[in-house]
């Protein structure tokens, strides 16, 4: 099973990444900061990828859930529609640890 997290390099999101990791689960980090996702790649085992994927650009969401079965939003309510909509086009499971109902519904 491969896990993309979106928002990976905030503190929810390295707190996912760390113990997803840590369970060896391989994981795809995704923010919109190419520079902060490679450092947290360089630093972090278990990960498998690291993609940036701007918000406005639906595109680059999907290309960021390419090859994933789930994907764990921490980028809260900012990337909720747009990461929704990514995932039910790539068929992902979406998951909100933040359980935003609008997003989830």
């Amino acid at each position: 099973m491969t896990v993309a997290v979106y928002g990976a390099t905030g503190r929810t999101g390295r707190l996912v990444v760390s113990e997803l990791a840590s369970q060896g689960v391989e994981c795809v980090i995704g923010g919109r900061e190419p520079r902060r996702v490679a450092e947290l790649a360089e630093r972090q085992r278990g990960v498998v990828d690291a993609r940036t994927a701007g918000l406005e650009d639906p595109g680059s969401l999907k290309a960021l859930l390419a090859g994933c079965d789930v994907v764990v939003n921490c980028a809260g309510s900012l990337a909720g529609e747009g990461m929704v909509r990514a995932a039910i086009e790539t068929g992902t499971h979406y998951v909100d640890p933040a359980g935003k109902q609008p997003f989830i519904r």
